[in-house]
């Protein structure tokens, strides 16, 4: 205590926070808060789709023990293809809990390109045949390393469009390469075509030279017509 009997520690003012400095303390904690929201959207979503991965491969494994041996390739690769088509009420993604950022100008020029092919396909194919940009087909580029970025975007993008979805990738199309096949088949069309040509010629070949007996046969036939009118002339 001082020499008046006050306490020392009455003297010691803290701080004291005005507005401005509870408004920046919100803010931030309101930044945080949000940064954990996309945290954990970022991991419901990688746990779903997880989730989603391991009953597509289960169901794989299902359907190809029931799939009947006597199918061809062809139509193994069909069943394939519609195995993978996804309703778009099964799209998890949408534009309301897309975990990443994208420009509102941007998704709605593709939102607007993409809804033109689908829901107005003759409006697009007669005002827009001649325009190289009116093409159906829309690559989505970005850098290494975001191709879950762009599979994303494409399941938002299906949800918000409500149309069904088929995603392929290199490990579908394998098992199935048709080059091998065609290539085969055209080599057995040309030996067939070969043989074919080969048997036309000898055909021709023998029909030529069964004219030519006929010729030679005819024409020794008359010389010995002509022979036998000498030999009745020389006898008379």
């Amino acid at each position: 205590s001082g020499a008046n009997g006050r306490n020392t520690s009455e003297d010691k003012h803290g701080p004291v926070k005005d507005g401005a400095s509870f408004d920046n303390e919100k803010t931030q904690r309101e930044q945080v808060n949000e940064n954990a929201k996309h945290c954990d959207a970022h991991a419901q979503l990688g746990e779903q789709d997880q989730k989603e991965w391991l009953h597509n491969e289960k169901l794989a494994i299902e359907s190809k023990r029931k799939e009947s041996p006597f199918l061809t390739r062809r139509e193994k690769f069909k069943n394939e293809f519609l195995r993978r088509i996804v309703p778009w009420e099964k799209l998890r993604v949408s534009w309301d809990n897309f975990p990443y950022y994208i420009n509102e100008h941007t998704k709605n020029i593709l939102v607007e390109c993409v809804a033109s092919h689908l829901k107005h396909k003759k409006c697009t194919t007669s005002y827009g045949a001649r325009l190289s940009s009116s093409s159906g087909r829309i690559m989505l580029q970005s850098v290494p390393g975001t191709e879950l970025y762009r599979e994303r975007t494409v399941k938002a993008l299906a949800r918000d469009l409500q149309v069904p979805l088929l995603v392929l990738d290199s490990s579908v199309l394998a098992p199935y390469d048709f080059g091998e096949d065609e290539s085969e088949s055209d080599d057995s069309a040309g030996s067939v075509e070969e043989t074919c040509s080969e048997s036309e010629v000898e055909d021709d070949n023998d029909a030529v030279n069964e004219e030519e007996w006929t010729s030679s046969a005819e024409a020794k036939s008359d010389c010995r017509d002509y022979d036998a009118v000498d030999l009745e002339a020389n006898a008379e």
